[in-house]
């Protein structure tokens, strides 16, 4: 374990008082806890999808009327989507085709991907401008009179239920590939639902980053936009609470898409791997809380006053901004190993040293200046301050209309637990010094 700052003295910091007995019994502890149980595991395999369906009914059907809903438990089809929707299919098939074409055929841009496991590689990607020109094939169709403009929030539902059954099927091929294949293999029920590869490939398709960039972000960006001309058929005309959450969520994908290099070098997209649960997530849940305000808010006219939507776009827009600096930040320190200027200051972090599965000694770098030094994943805290403003465009409503924002919360908070666990087997004293220089998580002095 090595503190740096380069050019300066470290001789200030203060030492973990954490002995290195008290390390080894709590690293012991936590590999013991690190596999979840087939029992827990077989829960959730049941609850995901029931969840899923529940709430699409729940938002995109009833308008939010949870009673209404629950009698939907005990009557047919039991909350199941119209899954035999020909439009729905035609939408999903046509998507997935445009994307594969876009992926294939557009021109491509190298970025740095960042890996402890199979060590740093480039990555070509050309998300971006997919992304621009289904925005702009949408509404020349829709103005070409080839379909209503519409057309995805009418039936948004039915393709909610394609993309379960395309989930579904995804995971058997993946299955099969790993049965008849000879370098990984699914033997658990843990397997199953976590995934056994980080970077599964199809046809040269990087499958986890294509279904969370080509599906979940440009289907919620076309639902947007179809909401929009839903409310303008129904009302004659555009409210300006939907315009202005449309145009924040537009930039918000907007912003993860020009940084794609940072989404590749996220946390989740380098370590989580690629099971059911990433593959239900991206192509049915989260699909299903990211549209959730909109709809609510078109279905049920909502509008709030002038100076509140004014507020949610400037403070949105400014959290977009700044969360986009926040990632820069660290990628570039870790990109240059430490060799940057911050603020214009020589950078603290501490060198944890770790071993790699094969035995080798490795270090990675902990940054503790800039934004990183005020709390120790300030990229989490933007996130939930952005679906924040999100949200609070619904108003004041039942607390279910706000579940994507509660979930995001515990989603996050779990994950931190789960990552910080992780370091701390992986980086031993190193990770609880770490702790003691950036106490705070999410946000400085709360948490």
């Amino acid at each position: 374990m090595q503190v740096r700052r380069r050019a300066s003295s470290a001789g200030s910091i203060r030492r973990s008082s954490v002995s290195a007995r008290d390390i080894e019994a709590i690293q012991r502890a936590m590999q013991k806890q690190r596999v979840i149980s087939n029992q827990l595991i077989t829960v959730l395999l049941f609850v995901l999808p029931t969840f899923s369906m529940f709430y699409a009914q729940l938002i995109f059907m009833n308008s939010g009327q949870f009673y209404q809903t629950l009698i939907s438990l005990f009557r047919p089809p039991f909350l199941l989507p119209p899954i035999i929707d020909i439009v729905a299919w035609k939408i999903v098939a046509v998507l997935l085709s445009i994307q594969l074409l876009f992926y294939w055929f557009l021109p491509q841009d190298t970025v740095m991907v960042l890996s402890t496991s199979i060590g740093d590689h480039r990555k070509a990607v050309n998300g971006f401008s997919s992304f621009l020109l289904m925005l702009l094939l949408f509404p020349l169709g829709a103005a070409l009179k080839f379909y209503r403009p519409d057309l995805i929030f009418l039936h948004f539902h039915s393709i909610i239920g394609c993309l379960a059954i395309l989930a579904i099927f995804t995971m058997i091929i993946l299955y099969v590939s790993y049965r008849l294949g000879d370098q990984n293999t699914i033997d658990s029920l843990n397997e199953f639902f976590f995934g056994v590869e980080i970077y599964p490939t199809w046809a040269d398709i990087d499958l986890k980053h294509f279904l969370r960039t080509r599906i979940t972000l440009t289907l919620w960006a076309l639902h947007s936009i179809s909401a929009l001309f839903h409310q303008r058929h129904l009302k004659g005309q555009i409210e300006i609470s939907a315009l202005c959450l449309c145009l924040l969520q537009l930039f918000y994908i907007f912003k993860s898409l020009w940084n794609e290099d940072l989404m590749l070098n996220a946390l989740d997209s380098r370590r989580a791997k690629c099971g059911f649960y990433r593959i239900w997530g991206d192509l049915v849940f989260f699909p299903l809380l990211y549209c959730a305000p909109i709809t609510t808010i078109v279905q049920l006219n909502i509008r709030i006053s002038f100076p509140a939507y004014i507020a949610l776009m400037l403070i949105g827009t400014i959290l977009i901004f700044f969360s986009s600096f926040v990632e820069r930040q660290k990628y570039d320190f870790r990109i240059k190993k430490g060799m940057v200027k911050i603020s214009g200051n020589d950078p603290f972090f501490i060198q944890a040293r770790y071993k790699t599965e094969t035995g080798d000694g490795a270090y990675n770098l902990l940054l503790g200046s800039g934004y990183w030094g005020f709390c120790r994943h300030p990229n989490y805290g933007c996130e939930i301050l952005i679906f924040f403003c999100f949200s609070m465009f619904q108003g004041a409503k039942a607390a279910h209309f706000y579940f994507p924002l509660i979930f995001l919360v515990f989603y996050l908070v779990a994950r931190t637990l789960n990552d910080e666990n992780r370091c701390l087997v992986k980086y031993g004293s190193s990770w609880c010094q770490y702790c003691q220089r950036v106490p705070y998580r999410f946000f400085p002095g709360v948490f």
